[in-house]
C-alpha cells in the first residue's frame, strides 16, 4: 500500500465485524486505511468478551484485508501526547500512529472531537438521541 488516508481505531473495525450502525462508511475506508496492531488486539479482546471463538477472530479481521502498521518507538513516543483519564492505551496507540503518519484518525468515539489535539480526528456514526 501506498501512504495511508486514514488510522481506523477500534471501534470502526468492530463496527464492520459486528455490522454495527455507521459501519457501512468504513467498508470504502478499508482498502486505503491502516490499523494499529495495538487496536487489532483489542479488537480480539473485545470480540472473545463478547463470545466469538477464539479460532474465528483472526480470520474474520483478516478478511478486512486491512493493512496492520506496527507500533514501534515512533508510536509509542507520539501516543505520550495523549494520555488522560479516558484514554486507554488502545487509543492512544491509535492516536499515536495517526500522528506518526499524519493523517486523520477514524472513530466512533464523538469526544475525541473536543478532546484530541494534534490530530484530526472523523467520527463514523452519528450520535446516538438520547431519549
Amino acid at each position: 500500500m501506498s501512504r495511508p488516508v486514514k488510522v481506523l481505531d477500534a471501534s470502526a473495525i468492530l463496527a464492520v465485524l459486528q455490522n454495527e450502525r455507521g459501519a457501512e462508511s468504513i467498508y470504502r475506508l478499508l482498502p486505503t486505511s491502516v490499523v494499529s496492531a495495538v487496536s487489532v488486539a483489542e479488537v480480539f479482546a473485545k470480540l472473545l468478551a463478547k463470545g466469538m471463538p477464539r479460532a474465528a477472530i483472526c480470520p474474520a479481521v483478516r478478511a478486512l484485508h486491512v493493512d496492520v502498521t506496527p507500533f514501534g518507538w515512533a508510536e509509542a513516543e507520539a501516543s505520550m501526547q495523549f494520555v488522560g483519564p479516558d484514554m486507554s492505551l488502545g487509543d492512544r496507540a491509535c492516536l499515536g500512529t495517526a500522528a506518526v503518519l499524519d493523517v486523520p484518525v477514524v472513530t466512533g468515539d464523538h469526544d475525541w472531537k473536543e478532546t484530541v489535539k494534534g490530530v484530526k480526528v472523523e467520527v463514523f456514526r452519528e450520535r446516538r438521541q438520547s431519549r
